[in-house]
């Protein structure tokens, strides 16, 4: 929201169809020791190219609100999707 660097793409979940639902964005830590992943709504993404070309996600979530998320979970996540997941802030 306030153009941080709050974490990196750690995957990417697709729909049955193969089309991107959800980016699960590693969030917190220090040098990969102590990240959380968590959902992100695809719809609540922005990806844009910096002047060199590299790719980076946006979103409108706080660097708190990412850290407060549930904590996403690939074994559960098909049952629990609309709670584990953060949608379109608000």
């Amino acid at each position: 929201a306030r153009n941080d660097d709050v974490g990196q793409v750690g995957d990417v979940v697709l729909t049955k169809d193969g089309k991107i639902d959800d980016m699960v964005i590693d969030v917190g830590g220090f040098l990969g020791i102590g990240q959380k992943p968590v959902a992100i709504a695809f719809d609540g993404v922005d990806i844009r190219k910096d002047g060199n070309g590299n790719l980076a996600v946006y979103t409108r979530f706080t660097k708190q609100q990412l850290q407060a998320a549930p904590t996403f979970d690939k074994n559960t996540y098909t049952a629990q999707r609309d709670t584990m997941r953060l949608s379109n802030p608000s």
